[in-house]
Protein backbone atom coordinates (compact mmCIF):
# COMPACT_ATOMS: atom_id res chain seq x y z
CA UNK A 1 0.00 0.00 0.00
CA UNK A 2 1.67 3.44 -1.00
CA UNK A 3 0.80 6.44 1.59
CA UNK A 4 2.03 9.90 2.18
CA UNK A 5 5.36 10.46 3.28
CA UNK A 6 4.15 12.64 6.21
CA UNK A 7 1.99 9.37 7.46
CA UNK A 8 5.36 6.65 7.43
CA UNK A 9 6.15 6.35 11.50
CA UNK A 10 9.56 7.24 10.34
CA UNK A 11 7.98 10.59 8.87
CA UNK A 12 10.00 9.26 5.26
CA UNK A 13 13.76 9.15 6.65
CA UNK A 14 13.77 5.53 5.57
CA UNK A 15 12.60 5.41 2.49
CA UNK A 16 14.58 8.69 1.57
CA UNK A 17 17.55 6.90 2.95
CA UNK A 18 17.06 3.88 0.95
CA UNK A 19 16.25 5.45 -2.51
CA UNK A 20 19.66 7.83 -1.62
CA UNK A 21 21.65 3.74 -1.14
CA UNK A 22 20.20 2.83 -4.35
CA UNK A 23 21.21 5.44 -6.15
CA UNK A 24 24.95 5.32 -4.78
CA UNK A 25 24.51 1.77 -5.94
CA UNK A 26 24.07 2.20 -9.48
CA UNK A 27 26.31 4.98 -9.75
CA UNK A 28 29.23 2.57 -8.59
CA UNK A 29 28.28 -0.24 -10.70
CA UNK A 30 27.12 1.89 -13.84
CA UNK A 31 29.48 3.86 -15.03
CA UNK A 32 29.00 5.97 -18.03
CA UNK A 33 31.15 7.44 -20.91
CA UNK A 34 33.39 10.10 -19.93
CA UNK A 35 32.70 9.31 -15.85
CA UNK A 36 36.38 8.71 -15.38
CA UNK A 37 37.58 11.47 -16.55
CA UNK A 38 36.03 13.99 -14.10
CA UNK A 39 38.44 15.42 -11.16
CA UNK A 40 36.03 14.36 -8.30
CA UNK A 41 34.25 11.51 -10.42
CA UNK A 42 33.44 9.56 -6.56
CA UNK A 43 32.02 12.90 -5.31
CA UNK A 44 28.06 12.48 -6.57
CA UNK A 45 28.73 8.66 -4.29
CA UNK A 46 30.21 9.58 -1.53
CA UNK A 47 27.29 12.52 -1.08
CA UNK A 48 24.45 9.44 -1.79
CA UNK A 49 26.23 7.13 0.56
CA UNK A 50 27.14 9.85 3.26
CA UNK A 51 23.32 11.29 3.71
CA UNK A 52 21.45 7.84 3.41
CA UNK A 53 23.42 6.64 6.61
CA UNK A 54 22.35 10.47 8.26
CA UNK A 55 18.80 9.79 7.52
CA UNK A 56 19.05 6.09 8.88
Amino acid sequence: MLTGIELHPDLGFGITADSYYQSAEHLMTNHFEHYDLTQQAEMPQNFLFRHSTEFT
